[in-house]
Order: C-alpha cells, then sequence, then structure tokens
C-alpha cells in the first residue's frame, strides 16, 4: 500500500503510517530538508492565460528562496504565446511575462515536481486519471481560499483577468506563507 502524505497546511504534514515529517522551509526548516517544496508546477487549460499568470506571482513571492515554478496546460498548444489581456494585467502590476511560451503537461514535469497547483476541480481530476502518481501533490491553487476555483477569462474582458490577478495574489500569497 502506498504512503500517504497529508496536504500542506498550518503544521508539518504527518506521514499517515509513521512519524511527523519535518516542517517546509518559511516554518521553520531550512532548504535541506529533504522535504522541501523547491519546484512548482501550475497547471490549467492552455497555459495562456491562467497558469502563466500564477507562475508569475508565485515567482515574485518566492523570489530569492531557491524555488523554481513553472506552468503548462492539459490541453495547451507548445510554443503558443501569453494571452495579450493577462500579459497587460501582468504588466499593470509590474510583472513581465512576455517571454512565456506555453506547454503541454507531460509526466516528466509532474515527476520534477514537489508541487502541483491547479485552477480547477475538473484538472484534479485529469491529473488523477492521467498522471495518478501525482495525485498526493496536486492540489487548488485556492484551496486556502475555500477550495475557490480560478474562473477561466479566456474571451472575456479585461476586468475578468484583473479579477483573475487579484484572487490568483490571495491564493499565492497563502501558499508561499506556508511553504
Amino acid at each position: 500500500m502506498p504512503r500517504t502524505i497529508s496536504p500542506i497546511d498550518a503544521t508539518p504534514p504527518r506521514d499517515i503510517d509513521g512519524p511527523e515529517l519535518p516542517a517546509s522551509p518559511g516554518r521553520g526548516q531550512s532548504s535541506d530538508s529533504a522535504f522541501a517544496i523547491r519546484r512548482i508546477l501550475v497547471v490549467c487549460v492552455g497555459n495562456i492565460c491562467r497558469s502563466p499568470m500564477a507562475e508569475c506571482v508565485l515567482r515574485k513571492h518566492l523570489q530569492g528562496r531557491g524555488v523554481t515554478v513553472e506552468s503548462a496546460g492539459i490541453a495547451a498548444t507548445n510554443g503558443a504565446r501569453i494571452d495579450p489581456l493577462a500579459l497587460g494585467v501582468l504588466a499593470a502590476h509590474g510583472i513581465d511575462a512576455d517571454g512565456h511560451v506555453a506547454r503541454r503537461l507531460e509526466q516528466a514535469m509532474l515527476d520534477a515536481a514537489d508541487l502541483v497547483l491547479v485552477m480547477e476541480r475538473a484538472h484534479l481530476d485529469f491529473i488523477r486519471a492521467r498522471f495518478p502518481s501525482a495525485t498526493g501533490k496536486t492540489f487548488l491553487l485556492g484551496r486556502w481560499l475555500g477550495e475557490f476555483e480560478m474562473p477561466d477569462p479566456l474571451g472575456r474582458p479585461r476586468e475578468t483577468f484583473e479579477h483573475l490577478y487579484r484572487a490568483v495574489e490571495r491564493a499565492a500569497h497563502r501558499w508561499c506563507e506556508l511553504i
């Protein structure tokens, strides 16, 4: 039977079959801990709106902490550019995402990640079905906002992208407090 580790929360995770695991950095442990979060993968559908916005916001909050943040999409077209409205909203908040190119989600990306953050429950279901080995480290980005799902702004007006940015900022801030 595989060992199960509880989700990241305000207390150190516990191994159901054994002792408590060490806290991650930011909660009293050095980044040398075997359980440190060093690589985060953010996932949405197309990797042109939500996940690149969250990637950039998380990277900004985690700057200097030795954490790599990347993003991918479950149905992304490799090489697609970030949506112009997402790019504009990020730029308005002092974040340059002009170099972002979309990537389709692959097993190797999930294997390399210590934490996978998705936008919707449907993305959780997709990863559980297609990539079951990543199930235990995959959570909603909005987990700490009452399991909030980040709405897809594609095709919507700029105000929708601004609303998404604010939700991503709140969610990212909470995750960064726990990492």
